[in-house]
């Protein structure tokens, strides 16, 4: 590993010397050892090591969401570049709102990387990897779908592009990733103006999609190729309410969209809209009512508030119950809701967001276990020291480079 060159921007974590990778690896095995997926969603606890590795430093976040890896030269000025970041999730139902901040830029020859790295934390910590997270990827796209094409886990692709192609690459992620994955977030910048031809485009069958730019996107233009996504979230949709009628038409009618949250130009009168459809409806209290995934589904324009108009209404295909609300401009649709049993009411639970993890992402600590320290260290060694005899409850996380040092805290 050459002195001048930072191995962050030629290969990741592979690349390392193999005590080096032994370090990380022996970091990775112990947090396992304390189960991350034990760390209360209430609690928004995260974990802080640093490492040396040669003249290099490793810092590795984590929590119950995710493990972020960044590797820098700590006589340079520069921030830690990051070398990877996957979440990991024992529920593979949730499907969380995705935080600009916790992105990251591949490197160049990433895609020579990806697939070993990826095994390798399958390997460690036995589960499946849940999320990917890629920028300004379009060489690297067929590299990480063919890979996820194989791949046994169901895996999230959030993929994101701030350069001048991005409608270009836009389009190419969202035909390519549907026949490999049943996920994807995409956050575009996608130019102003821009406009999409959908003729000769299959229609997409993802089970959980996430546009986060989607001024595109016309109510027709969904009705012929996105009613078959199961959970659909638009962004700075703004399309005319005149359309909605037409595409609650062809929901009743039959289809396998469940949920749906999207913004439109002009606040809606929902009641006039579905007294005209003729459709059965009844306004009940939301709060009563337990919605799936609500989280995701907060008006990001907007501060969140109570919806204005809420409706129980019985789908013409097959008889389901189904909530439709109105929150300004906001509409929600969500097929998988049902009442709160009376113990549930009685103790709500505090709902979990990233948001709330990455607003102050340092200040946990780990509910129970024992304390650990990395030792040595020199030259990219170390290894794992375990203090069995701690009682302490105030673990913050911290990997000491030696017994007298902290550094990175």
């Amino acid at each position: 590993m050459s002195a001048k060159e930072p191995p962050a921007k030629n290969f990741p974590l592979l690349s390392l010397p193999d005590l080096a990778q032994k370090t990380v690896m022996d970091i990775m095995k112990v947090l396992e050892k304390y189960k991350l997926s034990t760390l209360s969603k209430r609690s928004r606890k995260m974990i802080k090591m640093s490492c040396p590795l040669g003249s290099y430093q490793l810092e590795i976040l984590a929590s119950s969401i995710f493990i972020c890896f960044n590797l820098s030269d700590p006589r340079e000025n520069d921030q830690f570049d990051e070398m990877l970041i996957l979440e990991l999730r024992e529920d593979d139902d949730t499907f969380p709102p995705f935080q600009e901040g916790a992105i990251v830029r591949p490197h160049q020859n990433y895609q020579e990387t990806v697939p070993a790295e990826i095994r390798l934390l399958f390997e460690v910590f036995n589960k499946p990897v849940t999320r990917i997270f890629l920028i300004e990827h379009t060489p690297l796209i067929e590299d990480i779908t063919r890979l996820m094409g194989v791949l046994e886990h169901k895996l999230t692709l959030v993929c994101a592009g701030t350069g001048r192609q991005n409608d270009q690459a836009f389009m190419q992620v969202m035909q390519q990733c549907n026949p490999v994955t049943k996920r994807l977030e995409m956050y575009y910048d996608i130019n102003q103006g821009s406009t999409f031809d959908l003729t000769n485009i299959a229609p997409f069958t993802y089970d959980q999609l996430l546009i986060s730019n989607s001024q595109w996107l016309s109510f027709p233009q969904i009705i012929s190729h996105f009613m078959d996504c199961k959970h659909l979230h638009l962004r700075w949709f703004r399309e005319e309410s005149n359309g909605l009628p037409a595409f609650l038409e062809r929901w009743m009618e039959g289809c396998a969209m469940e949920h749906v949250n999207f913004s439109i130009r002009w606040p809606i009168q929902l009641r006039m809209i579905l007294e005209e459809m003729r459709v059965e409806h009844t306004v009940v209290d939301v709060s009563d009512y337990k919605i799936p995934n609500r989280e995701i589904f907060k008006p990001r324009e907007q501060p969140p508030a109570p919806p204005i108009t809420t409706f129980i209404i019985r789908r013409r295909c097959n008889g389901q119950e189904t909530l439709i609300s109105q929150n300004g401009f906001q509409f929600f649709l969500s097929t998988n809701c049902r009442l709160l049993t009376e113990e549930e009411k009685l103790n709500p639970v505090e709902d979990f967001t990233d948001w709330d993890l990455s607003q102050n992402p340092f200040n946990g600590v780990m509910e129970r276990g024992e304390n650990f320290r990395i030792v040595g260290g020199g030259g990219g060694g170390g290894r794992v020291v375990v203090d069995q005899n701690s009682d302490s409850d105030d673990w913050g996380g911290r990997v000491d480079t030696d017994d007298s040092d902290s550094s990175g805290w």
